[in-house]
């Protein structure tokens, strides 16, 4: 995407000034200027997404500090039926016994009732919970300041975000156009902050690089694509899903058989959301318990109440 030509994002306000942001100030754009196509209103004042720790870092590097739009600290995002999908580490093994065998044990001959994600640690996640509204005015300030306009056409090269969008040649997908969203605007945004960086990692430096930096972007995006797809065939379906990926369908083979979080290429979850996603859902582990017969019901006990009052270091 070298060379003179525009280049025009299109999509959601707060989709397309973080991404005009984004090459702003990371993207080798040779001269190329930025400008921006709203297909949405800015009005959303109401709604909140979180910015992951990874997505804050990014934010703070071109200029913007979450803190001083009065967003807030938080440990954990919700997904659909209230799902707590938790950004810190949950319990602490104890004697070389998993925390969630431990957990497992403590329900099956205890009567635990407090759900595994009680146990998150309530360390700081790095995450913040931000309102829509002003995320993107602060954002369009910053971008506006470095010369992105907005315009009314989309010319040159094109980005997408948009899935409803229709018409632009020489374009590509980002963000939710590129993944099949559900209505979470805390995952469309992690989309756009994932599927940039891919796309800025690829950008040609020279015109005869286009062809391969095309490939290259395509086949990051596709890891991206998978894991954030599997994480909402799970949330939004769980185990009666019509059709899972054999990367999903390993997962949860994999999580019954042993209780652990096969890792991923491309991963855009850590492994106490997986394993909140897969409990939540009904998807539980078979014979974890077996794991943690070395330990006294007294023990158990001592430590789920040691992890959820925090008196011990939750690493996971």
């Amino acid at each position: 995407m070298g060379g003179r030509d525009p280049v025009t994002i299109v999509g959601p306000p707060e989709d397309v000034w973080l991404t005009a942001t984004m090459l702003a100030r990371f993207a080798p754009l040779s001269g190329a200027r930025l400008q921006v196509l709203e297909t949405a209103s800015m009005v959303k004042d109401h709604e909140t997404v979180i910015a992951r720790p990874e997505m804050v870092r990014t934010h703070v590097s071109i200029g913007l500090n979450p803190k001083s739009l009065g967003a807030r600290p938080v440990q954990s995002w919700t997904g659909p039926g209230e799902k707590v999908m938790p950004l810190t580490p949950i319990g602490q093994a104890y004697k070389g016994v998993s925390f969630l065998a431990i957990h497992h044990r403590a329900q099956e001959e205890l009567g635990e009732t407090r759900p595994f994600t009680k146990f998150a640690s309530s360390k700081a996640s790095g995450a913040f919970a931000i309102e829509i509204g002003p995320y993107a005015r602060a954002m369009k300030a910053i971008a506006t300041k470095v010369g992105v306009a907005s315009c009314t056409e989309a010319k040159g090269r094109v980005l997408i975000s948009d899935p409803s969008f229709r018409g632009a040649e020489k374009s590509r997908v980002i963000g939710a156009a590129a993944i099949e969203l559900k209505s979470s605007p805390t995952l469309r945004l992690q989309a756009v902050h994932k599927s940039v960086l891919a796309l800025i990692e690829c950008w040609p430096w020279r015109e005869s690089d286009r062809g391969l930096s095309d490939k290259e972007y395509h086949r990051r995006l596709g890891g991206i694509v998978d894991s954030m797809t599997d994480m909402q065939t799970l949330l939004w379906e769980g185990d009666r899903a019509s059709q899972t990926s054999s990367q999903l369908q390993h997962r949860i083979e994999v999580w019954r058989n042993i209780g652990r979080i096969a890792p991923m290429d491309d991963d855009q979850f850590q492994a106490q959301e997986w394993m909140a996603a897969l409990l939540q859902v009904g998807i539980t582990p078979q014979n974890v318990g077996r794991l943690a017969r070395s330990l006294t019901h007294a023990e158990i006990a001592a430590h789920l109440d040691a992890c959820v009052t925090k008196e011990v270091a939750n690493v996971g």
